[in-house]
């Protein structure tokens, strides 16, 4: 009587597979490296964000804090009746930047601020709502 052995391939593997199970892992820890790259960068830029508004704020609030010199006659419009100062070269006028903003209406080179804070201000509300437009519109999109 002859025996015949006869093996199960069941639980041997095959080595296609390996090779596909180690490739997929590959796959899914270089996708997990860039996600977290990814995310990384969105998390520092928005900390970059936030540490310039603040560092500018506090700039221009010091700029605002800044004392400047009136050499000409100048009008209180925040006040009712109207304040005249008569400031001259032999009497100048001494005011915050503050408020020759706000009260005397005049921009002066000395309380400018240099920086482009409005600027990313406008185009970050902007950005945003380009976003907001796209995702309410691309979610409209996909539900049809």
């Amino acid at each position: 009587m002859k025996t015949t052995n006869t093996k199960k391939y069941t639980d041997v593997e095959n080595p296609s597979n390996k090779k596909e199970k180690d490739c997929s892992k590959c796959w899914m820890i270089s996708l997990c490296i860039c996600l977290s790259i990814l995310i990384g960068l969105i998390c520092f830029s928005i900390f970059e964000i936030v540490k310039y508004i603040q560092d500018t704020e506090e700039n221009r609030t010091n700029i605002d804090n800044r004392y400047t010199h009136i050499s000409y006659n100048v009008i209180d419009y925040e006040i009712d009746p109207n304040i005249d100062y008569n400031c001259t070269n032999m009497d100048q006028c001494k005011f915050k930047c503050s408020f020759i903003k706000n009260n005397l209406h005049e921009e002066r080179k000395s309380c400018e601020y240099d920086d482009w804070l409005d600027f990313w201000k406008w185009f970050l509300i902007v950005w945003g709502i380009v976003i907001i437009c796209s995702c309410i519109c691309g979610g409209l999109k996909t539900k049809n």
